[in-house]
């Protein structure tokens, strides 16, 4: 997918525009520059050689003149007689004609000794004599130049103006598609009302028609998902309880048949099993609706007498696995920084974390609670030195319903998918990695700092 910036867009186009127009502008008037002090120079070159030959008492002393002339702009002349001989000619004109073949009163361009040459010639029949004055266009360009480089100078001024220009009005412009754009970002699964913004651009009503008619479809598809999980959560969990209530009844009045005992053992925890399915299920459910209360702000240094419960709710199983249980939050305890937290599903993600270390590390296991802190925020989590999980298989612990292969012991599969969701609830994330003394299994959910 392509994204592209409309003001991005239209300041490029709008600037590439005025930038071909300038360069047009100035190509147009550096033409029209050079052409007409061509022509005064050409004027010029017409008068003196006129008033070389006679022809005109404009100025009396001519050669004086002329002199100046070709000091200040470069101007040699060349009198000539019937025979080609040089009668007259200033300094620094050639000792040869410029033209050995021209016509009365004509304009020539020559190249001459490097440099091109604009050449006037002009006939005295009744002198008998001509006269050729020349001029290099590098001292028309020179003269010229001054003025090109103010338009210049007065041209980037304007482009810097009217970028400025453009670049403001395009943003005011575009400032209702930002409003619209918050207002979209703003909304979530416990707001989606229809967006009425005061003032819209006409090209994005449709759009904004769609918006509102795809938050209808999913306040209807939400509402359909609540009662599916309120339905669920009474049709499925009513008859799991009383299936476990009868074979617990079972189990007392024939207690003295030890096979049967046996097996309604095994059926209570397979019942037992379900009712984790689907306890794991409807809060997968919960948290993808956002089906949860408000979070509230806890102390860094509340959170290991906060988890003291999860703690005790497995102190039985620690033993009964004969496993080492050990807590590293000291470092938190003087920590007066806060986390926007829902304190029930942190403990939900802690205790999931630690029956995975109980269930898939193995026998006489170590397992650390550990809750470090950096910049960020907190990372809580729990370590073990058990069989592990390999590092190819590591990033898919996640997903939902995955299972690592060869394990014997029995598990959903939405243990750490459950955690991976509440992580993403708090805007942090899980990591996975290694576990104590670089064996075994780690597992962290990130929760960054409350914003104040």
């Amino acid at each position: 997918m392509r994204s592209i910036s409309i003001q991005k867009q239209l300041l490029k186009n709008t600037t590439t525009t005025s930038i071909i127009l300038a360069v047009l502008g100035f190509l147009a008037v550096s033409g029209t520059v050079i052409y007409h002090h061509s022509q005064v120079f050409d004027e010029l070159l017409a008068g003196n050689a006129n008033a070389l030959l006679g022809k005109s008492d404009v100025y009396p002393d001519i050669e004086y003149s002329l002199q100046h002339l070709n000091d200040e702009m470069d101007i040699e002349y060349q009198v000539i007689n019937q025979n080609g001989q040089i009668l007259n000619q200033t300094l620094y004109a050639p000792s040869t004609p410029y033209l050995q073949e021209f016509n009365d009163q004509s304009y020539y361009n020559i190249w001459q000794n490097g440099k091109w040459l604009r050449v006037y010639t002009a006939y005295n029949h009744g002198l008998n004599r001509y006269v050729q004055i020349a001029q290099p266009w590098r001292q028309r360009f020179d003269f010229a130049l001054p003025v090109i480089a103010n338009y210049m100078a007065f041209v980037a001024v304007v482009l810097l103006v009217l970028a400025l220009s453009n670049f403001w009005v395009i943003r005011k412009t575009l400032r209702p598609l930002k409003a619209l754009q918050d207002e979209v970002a703003s909304r979530h699964l416990q707001d989606l009302s229809s967006i009425q913004p005061t003032i819209i651009i006409s090209e994005t009503r449709p759009l904004l028609d769609a918006i509102n008619q795809l938050f209808e479809r999913l306040i209807i598809a939400k509402e359909s998902q609540e009662r599916f999980t309120a339905d669920a959560s009474h049709e499925l969990r009513t008859p799991l309880a009383a299936v476990d209530m009868k074979l617990q009844l079972m189990g007392r009045k024939f207690a003295d048949q030890p096979d049967l005992v046996g097996m309604l053992t095994d059926a209570r925890l397979d019942v037992k099993r379900s009712t984790q399915l689907v306890e794991s299920l409807l809060t997968l459910a919960r948290l993808d609706n956002e089906q949860v209360s408000q979070k509230q702000t806890v102390l860094v240094r509340e959170l290991p007498r906060l988890l003291q419960g999860v703690i005790d709710e497995f102190a039985d199983k620690f033993s009964e696995n004969h496993s080492q249980f050990m807590t590293d939050w000291e470092r938190c305890l003087g920590d007066y920084r806060t986390l926007c937290v829902h304190t029930d599903l942190l403990f939900v993600a802690i205790r999931n974390l630690l029956d995975n270390a109980l269930k898939y590390g193995g026998h006489q296991t170590r397992i650390c609670l550990q809750i470090l802190t950096d910049e960020q925020g907190v990372r809580a989590g729990v370590l073990d030195d058990g069989v592990g999980v390999s590092a190819k298989v590591q990033h898919k612990l996640t997903e939902r319903f995955f299972r690592v292969l060869g394990t014997n012991r029995q598990g959903s599969g939405l243990g750490l998918s459950i955690v991976a969701k509440i992580a993403q609830y708090h805007h942090g994330q899980v990591q996975i990695g290694q576990g104590l003394d670089g064996t075994g299994l780690g597992v962290f959910i990130s929760l960054p700092f409350a914003l104040h």
